[in-house]
């Protein structure tokens, strides 16, 4: 469903829709640009060739529970959510099927991850636990007991051997996972943490919470190394690149930016969501850059550039949460509308 941005009125989607922007109206064909719409993926096509080619492969759920989260295996084609059913199910992304169901935590599954290699899923609930759980068998390997309030976040250091959560008590907690005991803590974000994200060499970590800022810190000694303000609302999500250079964050703003680490330089401000941006997801490569919330949409942007390539419009409600697959051929995507849905992504 499109609107039109001064007046709200709704444009009829057809299977081609010419429309371009101009001021901030839309209005028709202008300098060779259109949207075309096809199985739930808008397309701004230019003149030269988009790099992708985007189709939803499969839509599954029980229709009954929000999903929080996502996280696809790094070694098995397994998709892992949270929801409010206060479970961790393991789906068949292909088929959508369940193969296994993880049940401890007594309130909402806001965050899972899987461990580099695998083996390993974490999950963060509003119980205000952590639980650690061996995927081969579906055992309870451990239950983490230390932050206050509900956990937004967690996330694994690249070499399995730490987990960092964060939470509405404020903190960014950093856990041994050999002994299952917490070696930092740190008073994060005033009003609480949303988002946290450690660097691929495991030296840094990003955050991002309530106090509208972004922080990056250096993960051995705790210590904060930046701050990066310019958001006019809560940042939701973070993400970072590769090599620790770039951050990116999500808002209720409804902006992303895109932020020099070394200096907290704002290099970028990706426009185009209509409502609070909830979630965000670089692409294994690092070129792409997928963002969704209340507004229903899910965005794929050049992260070189800034230029917005697609916008997928098949939820019904607010999207809560984006993951890519290893290789990055499929993006998956869950919310309000209690589905989750899977894109498939080719060259």
């Amino acid at each position: 469903m499109i609107f039109e941005s001064m007046s709200g009125k709704k444009i009829t989607a057809g299977s081609l829709i010419i429309v371009a922007s101009l001021m901030g109206v839309f209005m028709p064909q202008i300098a060779g640009a259109w949207l075309e719409k096809k199985d739930g993926v808008i397309s701004i096509a230019q003149s030269e060739k988009l790099p992708l080619n985007i189709k939803l492969l499969r839509t599954f759920g029980d229709r009954t529970y929000t999903i929080f989260s996502l996280a696809f295996s790094p070694i098995a084609p397994v998709l892992a959510s949270g929801s409010s059913e206060n479970i961790i199910k393991l789906w068949n992304p292909n088929t959508g099927q369940v193969r296994y169901n993880f049940s401890v935590h007594l309130g909402n599954v806001k965050t899972i991850a899987y461990s580099q290699d695998g083996l390993t899923l974490a999950s963060g609930s509003d119980d205000k636990t952590i639980n650690i759980w061996d995927v081969n068998n579906g055992q309870l390997k451990n239950t983490l007991f230390g932050h206050q309030a509900a956990i937004n976040a967690i996330a694994f250091s690249p070499d399995g051997k730490t987990l960092a959560s964060g939470s509405l008590d404020r903190n960014v907690i950093f856990w041994n996972l050999g002994t299952g005991k917490y070696t930092n803590t740190i008073l994060a974000h005033p009003g609480g943490v949303n988002a946290i994200t450690f660097s691929k060499d495991g030296k840094l970590l990003a955050s991002g919470g309530n106090d509208t800022v972004v922080k990056v810190w250096d993960v051995a000694s705790a210590k904060l190394l930046r701050v990066m303000s310019g958001h006019k609302d809560v940042v939701s999500a973070v993400a970072l690149s590769a090599d620790g250079t770039i951050a990116i964050s999500g808002s209720f703003d409804k902006t992303i930016k895109i932020w020099e680490t070394s200096t907290g330089k704002l290099l970028n401000t990706l426009a185009g969501h209509t409502a609070a941006v909830r979630a965000i997801a670089l692409s294994p490569n690092g070129k792409i850059l997928a963002s969704t919330g209340d507004d229903t949409t899910i965005k794929l942007w050049d992260v070189s550039t800034g230029k917005l390539l697609y916008t997928l419009v098949d939820h019904s409600k607010s999207v809560f949460t984006l993951a890519f697959n290893s290789d990055g051929t499929l993006l998956a995507s869950g919310g309000n509308d209690n589905s989750i849905k899977v894109w498939q992504i080719s060259p």
